[in-house]
Order: structure tokens, then sequence, then C-alpha cells
């Protein structure tokens, strides 16, 4: 049996089809739908669609003007370190918690040149976000990427800008794209042209409203980093089953939590979404090459950005609790299709190998 990952509903693709008919394929009626709702579906005033959670993550980072260095975790993906490197900012790594795997605010040290912390919920973990405000009150960016389908009332929207992900292994997957949400207007308004060449309407915009369709003005500095038409229609489709495809993820989480044979200690913390559900065992590497000979496909999340040589500049700070767990972590397989049945011959299979 092969237990590899998600693929897209007949009703994605009939949705996307409907937008490719549309012949309005780029930044147009579905993309302002999608930030119009998704800003209410997390409870935020504003949303901006843009083509990756990189994108947003820097454009949060250069709408705020932020200065300095910026402190975040080595246990993410490159993006979340990268972002503040594009924007030439100095990246610092601080430790992280080694139960869920987020930013630890005891071991958070903040310098006068401190300009932004970059939270990232890992798996869908919630950070401690009002510990790490109690030492540093300046700007909070959120990486949200593991957190598709949650909101502000569970906890990861209390940062000052949030930055979220739709690429294709994420809960809510579209393939790629991503979303920044904020409550603050005039960064709002700024954020807008900087996505399209500082351009201030769209082409949608124009098309529908009054006066020339082709007449447009820049003055300010932008970028070329808006969400397609086809992406948002994916986004669209998927945003009226998100909670029943993440409730799906915790019924698997729960399975295995109850089914395998591993000490309670070393299973993953709960989660809202289980963007990944990942254990943790001293015989990683053994056991992930047996899985796979099994059919099962394993990871991990995350090989630490500490770990390679282009990231070593921002280990400044001591990382023991990463050097540690990371060589115990493996992801198990874990998306909504996923059916029972798969589920049974993970923790079948899992067992065998353990015992």
């Amino acid at each position: 049996m092969k237990v590899l990952g998600p693929k897209a509903s007949l009703k994605d693709c009939y949705e996307v089809y409907k937008t490719l008919k549309s012949g309005w394929w780029t930044k147009g009626p579905k993309v302002a739908e999608l930030e119009e709702r998704f800003a209410k579906f997390v409870g935020k005033k504003y949303a901006v669609a843009v083509d990756s959670c990189t994108s947003a993550l820097t454009l949060a980072l250069r709408v705020h003007e932020v200065r300095g260095e910026v402190v975040t975790t080595p246990m993410t993906f490159a993006s979340t370190a990268l972002a503040p490197m594009y924007c030439g900012l100095k990246v610092r790594f601080s430790d992280i918690d080694p139960d869920n795997l987020c930013l630890d605010p005891k071991k958070l040290r903040i310098r006068p040149n401190t300009g932004a912390v970059i939270v990232v919920h890992s798996h869908g973990n919630q950070a401690d976000i009002a510990g790490i405000r109690s030492k540093f009150k300046g700007l909070i960016i959120e990486d949200n990427a593991h957190c598709g389908g949650m909101a502000a009332e569970d906890g990861v929207c209390e940062g000052d800008i949030q930055c979220w992900s739709f690429q294709s292994v994420k809960v809510w997957p579209a393939g790629d794209g991503g979303m920044i949400t904020t409550d603050d207007y005039e960064i709002y308004k700024k954020l807008k042209p900087m996505t399209w060449c500082g351009i201030k309407e769209t082409t949608w915009d124009r098309e529908t409203g009054k006066g020339y369709n082709w007449d447009y003005v820049i003055d300010s500095l932008g970028y070329k980093c808006y969400m397609n038409d086809i992406i948002a229609t994916l986004v669209l489709s998927k945003m009226d089953r998100i909670e029943k495809m993440n409730q799906r993820r915790r019924d698997i989480a729960f399975y295995y939590d109850t089914h395998l044979d591993i000490d309670p200690c070393d299973l993953p913390a709960c989660s809202g979404t289980y963007q990944y559900y990942t254990i943790k065992t001293e015989y990683r590497d053994q056991v992930a090459d047996k899985l796979r000979e099994a059919g099962i496909s394993t990871s991990v999340h995350f090989k630490p950005l500490s770990e390679h040589p282009f990231f070593k500049r921002c280990i400044i700070d001591p990382l023991p609790v990463t050097d540690r767990v990371w060589k115990q972590l493996l992801t198990l397989p874990i998306f909504d299709g996923m059916t029972n049945r798969q589920v049974r011959y993970v923790v079948k299979k899992f067992n065998e190998i353990v015992g």
C-alpha cells in the first residue's frame, strides 16, 4: 500500500475549469473575492493576496521599514530567514521550546538593534506570542504558513501582521500562493500597490471602474508578486470545507496518539491543524527507512536552518534544544484525504518496526 500525499478534489478541478473558461486568469475578481472573504474568515480587517508566503514575509518587513536585525527560529523552512535577507537585514536565530517546537520566550534575547521578531507557529502549534511580547515591544510578524483554517480566536493572530501560505503541502493547499493580514489601514494601503509594481489600481479595478482601463499611476516602489485568479479559485474552493479538512487531520492525529507504540512524551503537541504529525524517536533514520520499504512516505520537519552552511552566519546565541531535538524528529503521513485503511496501515507498520 502506498501512503504518499493529497490530491485535488473534483470540486477544485471544476472551479478552476470555470475560471479558465472565464478568460480572466490574472489578478481579478477571484483574488478580490478571496481577499475579502479571507480577512473575515481569520478575523482581521484587511487581507492582501500574494504569490507566496515568502513574498508575504518580505513585504511585511518592507512595508514596516524594518531596520537592524530580525530574530526568528531555526526550526523552519528557509523562507522565514531568507525574507529578511532579501531586505538587507541580518538574521539571528533563537532557540525553541522542545514541546511545541516554536520560539521559546525564555531563550529570547533582545538587543538594541532588534527591529522585528518573526514567530513561526511551527507544525500548527500555537507559539507563545504573549510571552514574546513581554520581552519585545517592537514588530512581531507571524509566519502562519502552518495555520490554514485557524483564526484570531485560535491565538494565531496576536502579532502585528500575519503571513499565510497555500503552498501545495500546506493544510490549505492551492499549489502556491500566500496572504498578508493586518488591522492597520495605513499598512494595508501601502501593501496593495507593493504587490503590483507600485500600481495603485489593479487591472480588474480599472476594468470595472470609470475612466480609461489603460490608465494607471505609479508613485511608489512595488514588486510583481500578486496572486492570480487560478490560485485564488483553488483557495476559495477549499474555504467552505477547510474546517472539515482540519478536523480530519485532528481525527487522524488522535488515532495516532492512541494507537502508536511510543512513549506519550514523544508524541507531538496538540495542534489546531496538524500541518505535520511529528513524533520523536532516537531511531528516526532506521524507522524512516523501514517505513519507506513498506510504501510509507515520511519526512523530517525540520532540518534546522542552523544546520545549513549558508545560515551559519545567523548563529550568535547557543541553540542547545534545537541541536538536540531535531535529530529525533520524524513526520508521519497526515492529510485530509487519507483513508482509515491507510491510517491503520501506518500504525501497524510503525508498531511492527519499533516493536
